[in-house]
Protein backbone atom coordinates (compact mmCIF):
# COMPACT_ATOMS: atom_id res chain seq x y z
CA UNK A 1 0.00 0.00 0.00
CA UNK A 2 1.35 3.22 -0.89
CA UNK A 3 2.62 5.65 1.78
CA UNK A 4 -0.85 8.45 2.77
CA UNK A 5 0.35 11.97 1.59
CA UNK A 6 -0.46 13.21 5.00
CA UNK A 7 1.20 14.97 8.09
CA UNK A 8 2.80 12.54 10.78
CA UNK A 9 0.01 12.11 14.04
CA UNK A 10 -0.20 9.51 16.49
CA UNK A 11 -1.62 6.37 14.91
CA UNK A 12 -5.34 5.58 15.43
CA UNK A 13 -4.36 1.52 15.91
CA UNK A 14 -1.85 2.11 18.28
CA UNK A 15 -4.21 4.11 20.07
CA UNK A 16 -6.98 1.39 20.10
CA UNK A 17 -4.73 -1.56 20.95
CA UNK A 18 -3.32 0.63 23.93
CA UNK A 19 -6.60 0.74 25.38
CA UNK A 20 -7.53 -2.63 24.82
CA UNK A 21 -4.58 -4.04 26.23
CA UNK A 22 -5.20 -1.20 28.91
CA UNK A 23 -8.85 -2.57 30.04
CA UNK A 24 -6.89 -6.51 29.40
CA UNK A 25 -4.42 -5.36 32.43
CA UNK A 26 -6.88 -3.62 34.69
CA UNK A 27 -9.20 -6.62 34.18
CA UNK A 28 -6.48 -9.87 34.72
CA UNK A 29 -4.09 -7.57 36.99
CA UNK A 30 -1.34 -8.16 35.02
CA UNK A 31 0.25 -7.78 31.89
CA UNK A 32 1.24 -11.73 31.26
CA UNK A 33 -1.54 -12.82 30.06
CA UNK A 34 -1.33 -15.71 27.49
CA UNK A 35 -4.15 -15.27 24.99
CA UNK A 36 -5.29 -15.58 20.82
CA UNK A 37 -6.28 -13.11 18.99
CA UNK A 38 -8.30 -13.96 16.07
CA UNK A 39 -9.76 -11.78 12.40
CA UNK A 40 -12.56 -12.91 10.51
CA UNK A 41 -11.36 -10.55 7.74
CA UNK A 42 -8.12 -12.35 7.48
CA UNK A 43 -8.89 -15.60 8.91
CA UNK A 44 -5.63 -15.78 11.04
CA UNK A 45 -5.02 -16.16 14.52
CA UNK A 46 -2.33 -14.29 16.30
CA UNK A 47 -0.83 -15.88 19.54
CA UNK A 48 0.25 -13.12 22.31
CA UNK A 49 1.93 -14.13 25.37
CA UNK A 50 1.63 -10.83 26.98
CA UNK A 51 -0.61 -7.33 26.16
CA UNK A 52 2.80 -5.65 25.61
CA UNK A 53 3.46 -8.10 22.93
CA UNK A 54 -0.01 -6.77 21.24
CA UNK A 55 0.81 -3.42 20.97
CA UNK A 56 4.47 -4.10 19.29
CA UNK A 57 2.85 -6.45 16.69
CA UNK A 58 0.45 -3.71 16.00
CA UNK A 59 3.68 -0.57 15.72
CA UNK A 60 5.56 -2.90 13.97
CA UNK A 61 2.79 -3.46 11.48
CA UNK A 62 1.43 0.19 10.95
CA UNK A 63 5.60 1.16 10.19
CA UNK A 64 6.03 -2.22 7.81
CA UNK A 65 2.93 -1.29 5.87
CA UNK A 66 4.35 2.15 4.99
CA UNK A 67 1.30 4.01 7.32
CA UNK A 68 3.37 5.87 10.11
CA UNK A 69 6.90 6.17 11.22
CA UNK A 70 8.08 4.16 15.02
CA UNK A 71 7.27 7.80 16.71
CA UNK A 72 3.70 7.97 16.21
CA UNK A 73 2.95 4.39 16.62
CA UNK A 74 4.74 4.84 20.24
CA UNK A 75 2.90 8.35 20.49
CA UNK A 76 -0.75 6.47 19.80
CA UNK A 77 0.19 3.43 22.41
CA UNK A 78 0.93 6.09 25.01
CA UNK A 79 -2.34 8.21 24.75
CA UNK A 80 -4.31 5.14 25.49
Amino acid sequence: MPTPNHPEYPAAHSCGTGAAAEVLQQVFGTKKLSFHWTSNVTGTTHHFDSTDDLGKEIQLARIAGGMHFRTSTVHGEVLA
